[in-house]
């Protein structure tokens, strides 16, 4: 595109240079840019500005005016590129938020599943998934860096689905990426509010802080609205949005209510009743939590599809999610079983489902990320206490923390001496799995889908599931 019809007349810039460039693509970071593009620059620092001018930026966006840069490069000067970068990318990707029908799903847990989830019930040859776990389209992964990416990067894996011939795209609504307006420039037709509990008070401070970042995708997306009213903060927004939304969960007055929730160590059931229609629901995953997950993918897709039993039926056959309540079956008479969880009320919840499937006895192997929200260290040790027969706490992914000091905060949270600390994850999942028993469920959480750990120095090659899966052989 030529940065003359990139650029709109009326936008608030001051443009120095020539305006007839042609344009291949924009970045916002210098390390991915190519030849011909457009560089946002974000962070104002010099050196990343030169960095993309090496790699062949022809044009900067810029906040302050920069008199040292070389002549031939454009400068476009806006007071907020970080902002202007939307307005960027929905034009030079053609606007692509208003090609697909655009589902938003925001919550503390449960973003990840949901969205697969929507995918499922729709086909994946219609519905694609922007998130943690990438960018999916069709079968194709395109791997992202963050849950909710930067403005330029949502545009261009939004445009690719189009491109494709995708229908709807299920997009997950980061805390981070609503309160930096990561996401205000997209058109959403729906949005999913799941649950708030504590995480990320590293970065929000206080929950009504995370509670407000969580709310700002429902000023955005005002249509298709669903809520899950069980949890207080979903009642309080609902209420907040004056009941202008579709609800769901155990609460009878919800309009898709969940009763009678049944667990097996390899299904979840319950009824659904939508319009006073009772419709038996089940899912191949253990937890209650991924019951109401499904039930919110249903109220989403609902105006779509006019079918509750469709929709159930559908439900049977959802595939899961790499590292979400992942089973893992063994000759030796004890399961394990892979799982995301790394907040308190995640694990919580998962615990709680393991014991009413009929896991006779529990271990609990996990440890808590570096650089991140310090108070749910002590509260994962109680909780993990509290529900586990056995508890090793090792490394999660320390970062440039030291991961004894990390694993010494956890251990505060314990109050009893059911407990051993090993440094090394796969020498403290080797020991879980060589002291199971029969009947016994060994749970690997934290890390879930995850492939490298990320350390002081360096990130290593580490999957859970698969470390788990290759000790099972040699045990």
């Amino acid at each position: 595109m030529n940065l003359s019809k990139l650029i709109d007349p009326k936008d608030p810039v001051v443009i120095r240079g020539s305006k007839d460039k042609e344009i291949l693509g924009l970045r916002t970071s210098s390390k991915e840019v190519r030849p011909k593009d457009l560089f946002i620059a974000i962070s104002s620092q010099r050196a990343y500005i030169d960095e993309a001018i090496l790699s062949g930026a022809t044009a900067i966006v810029v906040d302050i005016h920069n008199p040292f840069l070389p002549k031939e490069i454009t400068q476009i000067q806006h007071d907020n590129p970080k902002d202007y970068a939307g307005v960027l990318a929905n034009r030079f990707y053609q606007n692509p938020s208003q090609e697909l029908t655009l589902f938003g799903v925001t919550g503390t847990s449960g973003k990840s599943t949901t969205t697969w989830m929507i995918r499922h019930l729709l086909g994946l040859d219609l519905c694609g998934v922007l998130g943690t776990l990438g960018a999916w389209i069709h079968d194709h992964c395109i791997e992202v860096p963050l849950t909710t990416q930067e403005p330029v990067t949502t545009c261009r894996m939004l445009n690719e689905m189009v491109r494709g011939g995708l229908k709807y795209c299920a997009m997950e609504c980061s805390s981070h990426g609503l309160d930096q307006n990561r996401v205000g420039h997209l058109h959403f037709e729906g949005a999913a509010f799941l649950n708030l509990t504590h995480d990320h008070l590293d970065y929000h401070l206080t929950m009504e802080d995370y509670y407000q970042a969580k709310k700002k995708l429902f000023t955005i997306a005002k249509k298709n609205v669903i809520i899950g009213v069980d949890d207080p903060y979903g009642k309080r927004l609902y209420e907040e949005l004056n009941r202008d939304a579709k609800t769901f969960g155990k609460d009878p007055a919800a309009d898709f209510m969940i009763s009678d929730i049944q667990l097996t160590m390899t299904e979840s059931s319950c009824n659904l009743v939508h319009r006073g229609k009772t419709t038996p629901l089940s899912i191949p995953m253990i937890g209650y939590y991924h019951l109401y997950n499904m039930v919110a993918a249903i109220a989403m897709v609902y105006p779509y599809v006019l079918d509750i039993e469709l929709l159930c039926n559908r439900a049977k056959t959802f595939p899961s999610v790499p590292g979400r309540s992942e089973l893992i079956l063994t000759q030796k008479g004890f399961s394990v079983m892979v799982d995301y969880a790394h907040k308190p009320d995640a694990l919580e919840k998962l615990l709680l489902s393991l014991k009413k499937a009929g896991a006779k006895k529990i271990t609990t192997v996990f440890g808590c990320g570096g650089e991140r929200d310090k108070e749910k260290r002590p509260k994962m040790a109680s909780i993990a206490e509290m529900h586990s027969e056995k508890v090793i706490v090792t490394t999660d992914n320390p970062r440039k923390e030291d991961p004894l000091e990390i694993m010494e905060m956890i251990r505060q949270g314990f109050r009893h001496k059911n407990h051993q600390i090993i440094l090394d994850r796969k020498e403290a999942i080797r020991q879980a799995l060589s002291e199971a028993q029969e009947g016994e469920v060994v749970l690997i959480a934290g890390r879930g889908h995850e492939r490298e750990q990320k350390l002081r120095t360096a990130s290593i090659p580490f999957l859970d599931s698969e470390v788990a899966k290759n000790l099972l052989i040699e045990i």
